[in-house]
């Protein structure tokens, strides 16, 4: 294993369960959610400008701002990012001179589509011109404006796997002691082409998102921001005196591409199954050692079969499992940061989150995520999936305690 790892340092969350990460966590494991909680209900979200209207089941983030407003989208951002920055307790020059990486769908498309709307109402409606501002570095260049970023940077748009990447290539950067620091921020804001998009797949069929339960019937989308800040940490990680107690290292991880379908990884878990192998290589760690599992458990008929497939190759006994989408729906590119500061922050209360929503066992899968909320183990190493379009797979093992 590498002497050099990256261990989390700081993290920030907005998403449907709170404005900020404890916010989040404290809900995720609440025992009576608050009326308003999307563990309860998600929330419904109307397109009425279409020639047929849509309305869908969807898990927002609360704001007075119009969801729509570049404001709000630039509000969310920064407050991540700087709560992000100040969890870790980084200094000025620290702070300036880190690398970033992003990982997104839909980056800035939302901001886009407003500005198109606006041109499309008023005096120069012939002149409209559809996604005028998007590109992958125009939010890097936010954050060197507006925060004096002056490190480098690198964007990710690998469908749902792609904050996970992004992740995956700081922890590298860091193991090769490219750079002492990194921030990984992975974002998914209200927008319409990703919600109109999924709705024309037809992968929207339910107002309730129950990872491989029998009765599953499709996922709901969420917004969210996460931000997560890496640092290095020299020595060997396996053990005490080491500067790692309590903390959070990225043990390893691995990715690769599956040119099974456009859309899903092979049902059969074979390329499921070799991407978590080849994490566990990468992390020096058996199966065996796994504590537990943050599967990606979209609630889409073919996700959860090849997800199960894929463990069931991998684990003789499956250790516990929780799904995270539940409850903050499935943010797309940014699910790899969200749930992953939501996990981390589970652990550090000592506890496992149960999955809500599962009533009914399919056979034909072999998997009952958690049901109760139980505690976890001082110290562990934990497997996290993310599989995303294309075939797009990234799993990481993260080691705590």
């Amino acid at each position: 294993m590498a002497a050099r790892k990256a261990v989390i340092a700081g993290k920030g969350l907005s998403c449907a369960l709170g404005a900020n990460a404890k916010a989040s966590v404290e809900q995720l494991l609440a025992e009576e959610p608050v009326p308003a909680s999307p563990v309860l209900a998600p929330q419904r979200v109307s397109i009425d400008w279409f020639p047929e209207p849509i309305n869908m089941p969807w898990y927002g983030i609360a704001t007075e701002e119009p969801r729509e407003s570049p404001e709000r989208f630039f509000r969310i951002f920064e407050s991540v990012v700087k709560e992000a920055i100040d969890d870790a307790r980084l200094n000025e020059v620290e702070t300036s001179t880190m690398a970033l990486f992003i990982g997104s769908s839909s980056y800035d498309i939302g901001i886009a589509e407003h500005l198109y709307q606006q041109d499309l109402r008023g005096a120069k409606c012939e002149q409209a011109f559809p996604l005028p501002v998007t590109g992958f570095g125009h939010l890097i260049g936010h954050l060197r404006r507006k925060l004096g970023f002056r490190g480098p940077d690198f964007s990710y748009s690998t469908a749902c796997s792609a904050s996970a990447n992004a992740l995956l290539g700081a922890s590298r950067m860091i193991e090769a002691g490219i750079c002492q620091h990194a921030l990984v921020i992975g974002f998914e804001l209200y927008n319409v082409t990703s919600l109109t998009g999924f709705n024309g797949l037809q992968l929207i069929t339910s107002d309730r998102l129950r990872p491989f339960d029998k009765d599953r019937s499709g996922l709901v989308l969420g917004e969210g921001c996460g931000a997560i800040v890496l640092s290095a940490v020299d020595g060997n990680t396996d053990g005490a005196g080491t500067g790692t107690d309590g903390k959070f290292v990225i043990q390893g991880g691995a990715s690769n591409c599956d040119t099974y379908s456009v859309t899903t990884a092979n049902p059969d878990g074979t390329s499921i199954a070799a991407v978590i192998n080849a994490a566990l290589f990468d992390a020096g760690v058996n199966a065996d050692d796994i504590t537990a599992i943050k599967a990606h458990g979209t609630g889409s008929q073919l996700n959860d079969q090849g997800e199960s497939a894929g463990l069931n190759r991998v684990f003789l006994s499956l250790p516990p499992i929780s799904a995270l989408k539940p409850y903050i729906g499935h943010t797309l590119g940014a699910c790899g940061i969200n749930e992953l500061v939501l996990y981390a922050g589970a652990l550090q209360r000592g506890l496992l989150p149960k999955t809500p929503g599962f009533k009914t066992v399919d056979p034909a899968l072999a998997i009952t995520p958690l049901q109760t909320t139980i505690p976890a183990p001082v110290r562990g190493h934990y497997l996290f999936n993310y599989f995303g379009f294309g075939g797009n797979n990234t799993s990481l093992i993260v080691s705590h305690g």
